[in-house]
Order: C-alpha cells, then sequence, then structure tokens
C-alpha cells in the first residue's frame, strides 16, 4: 500500500469536518478495508506521544469498505480542543491482521471563521 497523501489542511474553528479516507493497493487499484480501524491524530509536535494527541479518533464502521473508503467525521467539539493555529494530522489504518498503514499526513492549521 503506498501512501501519497500527504497534504497541508486549513479548517474552520469550532466546525465539523469531514475526511474521505482512500485506501489503494499498489497497483492503485482500490483495497478492501473490510475489518480495519482507522484513526485521524492530531499533535502540537512530532514528537508528542499518543497519550498526548489534541484529537485521537478511532473509526471502526467505515462508509465503503470494499471500495476502500471511509467518510471519517470530526466533530466541532473535537476542533474546539485546538485552541493554538499550527498542528500535524495523521489518518492512519490497522488492518485486521494487526498491519498500520499511513493514509495521509501533514500540518493542519486552525482558522478562525467569519461567520459564527
Amino acid at each position: 500500500m503506498k501512501n501519497e497523501n500527504v497534504a497541508d489542511w486549513i479548517i474552520d474553528a469550532n466546525r465539523d469536518f469531514d475526511i474521505l479516507a482512500e485506501a489503494l493497493n499498489n497497483d492503485k487499484t482500490p483495497a478492501d478495508i473490510t475489518g480495519w480501524t482507522l484513526y485521524f491524530t492530531v499533535k502540537e509536535s512530532l514528537t508528542d506521544t499518543d497519550a498526548n494527541a489534541k484529537i485521537l479518533l478511532t473509526f471502526t464502521s467505515l462508509s465503503d469498505p470494499t471500495h476502500g473508503l471511509a467518510l471519517l467525521s470530526i466533530p466541532a467539539a473535537s476542533i474546539a480542543l485546538l485552541t493554538n493555529e499550527n498542528y500535524f494530522y495523521e489518518v492512519t489504518a490497522c488492518t485486521g491482521g494487526g498491519k498500520n498503514y499511513t493514509l495521509g499526513k501533514g500540518k493542519l492549521i486552525v482558522d478562525e471563521t467569519v461567520k459564527d
């Protein structure tokens, strides 16, 4: 499985945030992620432990696992925990057999909203 999803994201403070995660095999065909667990992790520093993560959400109910797709909904209450502007995020997957893959990662910038 390849990780080509390195991107910086700008998200709105105190608003829900959805991520469509896609898992692909090395030949770029959709991976069957049935039975997998996906994680969305946000940290202030790359050296922070998972226990010190600002956000660490687990997803086991995946929207279209046979086609390698999972819609990860990050609630506004979780985004509200982000009081600084700059963070690091990672979307990871753990197979039923215990293998771990990174589906996406990068910098996460929290932007204040104009409209409440």
